[in-house]
């Protein structure tokens, strides 16, 4: 009984030995694992500000009721190419679908009539950064870069009742509302995990400033979209 159990013993003591090293040794392994080349595909939730002023034109006219309207939250998709340009400097060059736009909402207390509308906005958009950055399997960034944007649709969508409780609703797609092109510059911050040999996750916080003018020269009005992008997905690694 002794001989037993002594076998048990010494065989549980170099049991627990060889997944003390086989652990350390898989440690050592993910440790090693450096920051590569990678292409990401994400989601990002977003935030809508804008800064809206009357034209400095012949189309101009006061804001009016647009003063009032509030930011809405939207989803947009991203994706791209990041890879280490240094130990310190990373690049990401990536392509983005974006959506923004505000609500406006009002109702009448002496009665019962309404009125309230969403705008959205979508594009397509091309962020170039440069992020100084540091780590291997996870990497911290922080930078910035530009963006162009090319505008996709516009929509308006809205619905009002009346002083006698009837519903009406109305939607339209002004296309021409929209400047084709527009330019934002953007700072991000974050970070990307390398977890196994094939994937990466990231979380990369964004926020984006209209540089120029989203509305075409006609229009009442000046928009330069501020927007704040949670940016979220998975990466695939190329090589080790």
């Amino acid at each position: 009984m002794k001989t037993f159990l002594f076998f048990i013993a010494v065989f549980t003591t170099q049991l627990a030995n060889s997944q003390t090293i086989e652990i350390s040794e898989n440690s050592k392994a993910k440790i090693a694992l450096n920051f590569v080349p990678n292409i990401y595909l994400g989601l990002a939730s977003c935030n809508s500000f804008r800064v809206l002023d009357s034209a400095k034109t012949v189309f101009g006219e006061s804001l009016g009721k647009r003063a009032d309207e509030i930011k809405f939250k939207t989803w947009s998709f991203n994706g791209g190419f990041r890879a280490p340009l240094s130990k310190f400097l990373t690049i990401d060059v990536g392509f983005s679908f974006n959506q923004s736009g505000e609500s406006y909402l009002f109702e009448e207390s002496t009665n019962d009539s309404s009125y309230s509308y969403t705008n959205r906005y979508r594009d397509i958009g091309m962020p170039i950064q440069l992020f100084a950055s540091y780590g291997n399997s996870f990497r911290w960034f922080i930078g910035g870069g530009i963006q162009p944007h090319l505008a996709m649709n516009f929509r308006n969508k809205g619905k009002y009742t009346t002083e006698n409780g009837s519903p009406f609703e109305f939607e339209s797609k002004p296309i021409e509302t929209l400047n084709g092109f527009s330019l934002s510059a953007v700072a991000s911050a974050g970070f990307q995990w390398r977890w196994n040999k094939y994937t990466s996750i990231y979380f990369t916080p964004t926020y984006v400033l209209g540089l120029t003018n989203q509305y075409a020269k006609q229009e009442d009005f000046t928009y330069k979209r501020r927007v704040l992008e949670l940016k979220f997905g998975i990466c695939y690694n190329f090589k080790l």
